[in-house]
């Protein structure tokens, strides 16, 4: 069995359904359908009980299975699992009320990463929040960094204090994480271009405002694994960053 299929409590909580249909003398009908998925028609096995789908089971024409869903209240929820010829994965992830939720991660044929994505759920509407995605040699090719920031002032910025700038990264696939930071001069805010390496998710920085008016504090941030001995830089992601404030007497 591959280790891409259905999680152990998956199958069962399919199971105990089935159990408790045959108890209650519903029975769990089975029927052929195509089924359409990002433009690929599928030729799948459809499960029902009392009229409501519980799960779609697909088929290749050499009889493996090249995608598994499951269903609640007529939409997706639970995991879905999309294999290539052989059973090699292709896609595997997670639905809740028909949305994609969490993580989800797509590979090529030969088993390499493709993309990796977290979905976030905010007011019941899911978001791309964190994206990767990769070419065949595995260099990275696109990307969608969170970041916030933060500082130790309420919002009120005076000339000749000195503050502290915290950019975090709001997310990573990395167990263990690394950000490099690049910073831009600011003249105006007493900043000098500099390279810092830090433990964790968090930049940090100090600026002075020098004058009074709009400043901004710019820069790149870029995401590591701690893990990695040796950089590739054809694999490091990273994300602009800026920070504007306004500085008083």
């Amino acid at each position: 069995m591959s280790q891409f299929d259905l999680s152990p409590w998956d199958n069962v909580l399919f199971i105990l359904l089935i159990i408790a249909a045959s108890a209650c003398g519903g029975g769990i009908d089975v029927k052929p359908m195509k089924y359409t998925r990002d433009g690929i028609v599928f030729s799948c096995n459809a499960y029902y009980h009392n009229g409501s789908l519980l799960k779609i089971v697909c088929l290749d024409g050499g009889r493996d299975t090249s995608l598994i869903e499951l269903y609640k209240n007529d939409l997706r929820d639970g995991q879905c699992i999309l294999y290539y010829p052989g059973h090699k994965v292709k896609e595997i992830g997670q639905f809740s009320k028909g949305k994609k939720i969490d993580i989800w991660k797509e590979y090529f044929e030969n088993g390499s990463l493709r993309a990796y994505e977290f979905y976030k759920v905010i007011n019941d509407t899911s978001y791309l929040y964190y994206q990767k995605s990769y070419n065949i040699k595995g260099d990275l090719v696109s990307m969608i960094l969170p970041i916030d920031y933060r500082t130790n002032s309420d919002g009120i910025y005076k000339v000749g204090q000195t503050y502290q700038l915290y950019i975090d990264l709001a997310y990573s696939q990395y167990d263990s994480v690394k950000v490099l930071g690049f910073l831009d001069s600011s003249l105006s805010s007493n900043l000098k271009a500099d390279t810092s390496l830090f433990e964790g998710k968090s930049l940090y920085f100090e600026f002075k405002p020098l004058v009074v008016g709009k400043h901004r504090i710019t820069g790149k941030l870029f995401e590591l694994d701690a893990k990695d001995t040796i950089l590739d830089d054809y694999k490091i992601a990273e994300k602009p960053f800026r920070f504007d404030y306004i500085a008083i007497e």
